[in-house]
C-alpha cells in the first residue's frame, strides 16, 4: 500500500510546478488601455493614472488622441506627479 502512495507523491511533486505557472496574477499594466480620448483622460483617477505609470515603465507605448507618443508620455508623466490629469499641459502640447 505505501508504493502507490508513494508513486502518488513524487507525480505530485513533479507535476505540481507545471501547474504553478498557470494560476499567475494578471499585471495591472496589461489591464490598461493603450489609447485614450482627451476626455477620457481628463476622467482618470490617481489610482488608473499609477497603473499607466508602471505601464509606461515596462515599456508600454499609451497615446492620447491627437498627440505623438512623446506628447503623450509627457503629458502622462506630469499627471503622476501631480496625481490628477494635467489637462493644461494636454491643451498647450497637443493643442486640445
Amino acid at each position: 500500500m505505501s508504493r502507490p502512495l508513494a508513486a502518488f507523491a513524487l507525480a505530485l511533486t513533479v507535476c505540481t510546478p507545471a501547474f504553478a505557472q498557470d494560476f499567475e496574477f494578471p499585471d495591472p499594466s496589461d489591464l490598461v488601455n493603450s489609447k485614450f480620448s482627451p476626455t477620457a483622460f481628463s476622467r482618470l483617477s490617481s489610482l488608473e493614472l499609477y497603473d499607466i505609470g508602471i505601464a509606461l515603465k515596462r515599456g508600454r507605448t499609451i497615446l492620447i488622441l491627437g498627440c505623438t507618443a512623446s506628447q503623450s508620455r509627457a503629458v502622462f508623466e506630469a499627471s503622476i506627479e501631480q496625481g490628477a490629469p494635467a489637462n493644461d499641459l494636454l491643451r498647450a502640447t497637443c493643442g486640445n
